[in-house]
């Protein structure tokens, strides 16, 4: 007690106060980047097959898309913090990296719902064929390329 006394430290209330008080937000800043980390190592999409055939749909659980919004939220504050500079490079990476995952969520859901839609018109209606047969003829080509790419994920 007596070396603290020494290095007068109560002359210094202040700024002993605003170190502490950095220190503590910068582990509290850390302790959730690891706790990102740790969540997006283990995390994976979930799939489901499409009606009796051997495709499979692709998609966050709802528990992981609750998640990924969660973390982009911390990660945004994270990066408005005036204690980010410890932490740059790291955050700005979780960043992109959870941006990227919503945006390729966002992606694959708008195209197989509207490919699964289409599908059965094109493929599932003779009258449909009969009517449209350049548009059914040019879904068939879709039809293959989303096919390739959804056997692809799995």
């Amino acid at each position: 007690l007596s070396d603290l006394i020494a290095l007068k430290l109560h002359n210094f209330e202040d700024d002993v106060g605003e170190i502490v008080n950095r220190a503590q937000k910068e582990e509290k800043m850390e302790q959730a980047l690891k706790k990102i980390g740790s969540t997006w190592v283990t995390l994976e999409f979930v799939f489901t097959q499409h009606k009796d055939t051997d495709v499979q749909l692709i998609k966050l659980s709802e528990e992981d898309f609750e998640t990924l919004e969660d973390h982009q939220l911390q990660v945004q504050n994270m990066m408005g913090s005036r204690y980010l500079s410890t932490f740059e490079e790291e955050v700005t990476g979780w960043q992109t990296k959870l941006s990227g995952v919503a945006d390729v969520v966002t992606i694959m859901n708008e195209i197989q719902r509207t490919w699964a839609y289409l599908e059965t018109l094109f493929i599932g209606s003779e009258e449909v064929k009969k009517e449209l047969p350049e548009d059914t003829e040019r879904f068939a080509g879709i039809d293959v390329d989303v096919k390739r790419v959804l056997k692809g994920f799995f």
